[in-house]
């Protein structure tokens, strides 16, 4: 729990850093549903099964 955490607030900063726009927003928006996908994980499974699945999702994302 404590990795995704700090990985959604990660992202958070990098997001802070954009310029205001359409771009940021977007963003914001992905990091919420991230978070939203994240609990929902999290009370459905133990920890380390989250960090599987969502290293999964990332790298099919990456190779999409």
């Amino acid at each position: 729990m404590d990795e995704l955490e700090k990985l959604a607030a990660h992202l958070m900063a990098a997001v802070r850093n954009m310029p205001p726009g359409q771009q940021r927003q977007d963003a914001l928006k992905e990091i919420g549903r991230l978070r939203f996908r994240m609990d929902a994980l999290l009370r459905s499974t133990s920890s380390t099964q989250v960090l599987a699945k969502i290293e999964r999702s990332a790298v099919v994302k990456r190779n999409g």
